[in-house]
């Protein structure tokens, strides 16, 4: 017989302290799993402020090094300007002094912006333009402009020559000697002095009436056969004559506007006119001499 017996309780008692090391307290559990969630936390705050803060110093690096490499790379030769839809009767030659007034205000650069801001203001002081509409750089080489150009309606002649005028009667940058121009209608014995500078209009109301007698014949036929308008008796009388190409004159009178129950309206004067070309192919069919058309019958003299 044994002398001492195991109690079964005892072994109970003792295992008991085993159980309790492998299930954790869930209090103790709790506290681990907040730890580990603010680390998780802090390296995603972390990965986020080292994410930005890299593409912030990429792009501080990065932009102006781009663009030290776009200015290495324009080019050394002289920059090309285009004016797409230029009219047929601006020449190369009128068109080189516009395409220098582009390239003097360009640094080079092909983030220039402020230099082509500067160029549309020096096209727009030109004289030729009625609008610009877009200056742009369209390669590292090439400068397009897009443009509304004015029209150049008629020549007003003085002792310096023939100066290109508008159809609102503003000076253009364009001047001939004196019968060496296009054919455009030219407009003799203006009182006042040629505009300062272009783009300005002629004073005293006699070049407006010229051209206000362009305006009316300018779709008919037999308008070329009108070679110039003398407005020197205008200021005085208030009355305008054409002269043709074969120097006939004819006696207009008063101004397209301008009615007067002395004379017969413009649309008469017009088919005065009209009546001579259908019937004799010119205007001027009487020959040399002077033709009125400003009664309710023409009459000539010699």
């Amino acid at each position: 017989m044994p002398l001492f017996r195991r109690s079964k309780s005892t072994r109970r008692s003792r295992s008991a302290p085993a159980d309790a090391r492998r299930a954790p307290h869930p209090a103790a559990a709790g506290a681990a799993f907040s730890r580990l969630a603010s680390v998780r936390t802090l390296a995603l705050s972390a990965a986020w402020i080292l994410a930005i803060g890299g593409a912030v110093l990429g792009a501080s690096i990065g932009v102006p090094a781009l663009a030290a490499r776009a200015d290495r790379a324009r080019p050394e030769g002289t920059i090309r300007v285009h004016f797409p839809g230029a009219p047929n009767w601006m020449t190369p030659q009128d068109l080189a002094p516009l395409e220098e007034t582009v390239r003097d205000q360009l640094t080079g650069s092909p983030f220039d912006q402020e230099g082509l801001r500067v160029a549309a203001d020096g096209l727009r002081a030109s004289g030729w333009f009625a609008a610009i509409e877009q200056v742009e750089r369209t390669t590292l080489d090439s400068i397009e402009v897009r443009a509304v150009w004015v029209e150049p309606t008629a020549l007003v002649r003085d002792p310096d020559g023939d100066h290109l005028i508008d159809a609102e009667g503003r000076l253009l940058p364009r001047s001939y000697r004196a019968g060496a121009a296009p054919a455009f209608p030219r407009i003799d014995g203006a009182s006042a002095a040629r505009p300062a500078a272009p783009g300005m209009r002629y004073k005293g109301g006699d070049v407006d009436a010229a051209l206000a007698v362009i305006a009316a014949i300018a779709d008919r036929p037999w308008s070329t056969q009108v070679a110039a308008i003398d407005v020197s008796r205008y200021r005085r009388d208030g009355v305008l004559s054409l002269r043709t190409g074969r120097d006939t004159v004819i006696h207009w009178g008063r101004a397209p506007g301008e009615p007067t129950a002395a004379e017969v309206p413009t649309r008469q004067k017009l088919s005065y006119l009209q009546f001579l070309y259908d019937h004799y192919g010119r205007i001027d069919a009487v020959g040399e001499g002077t033709l009125d058309v400003t009664g309710d019958f023409v009459g000539s003299r010699s």
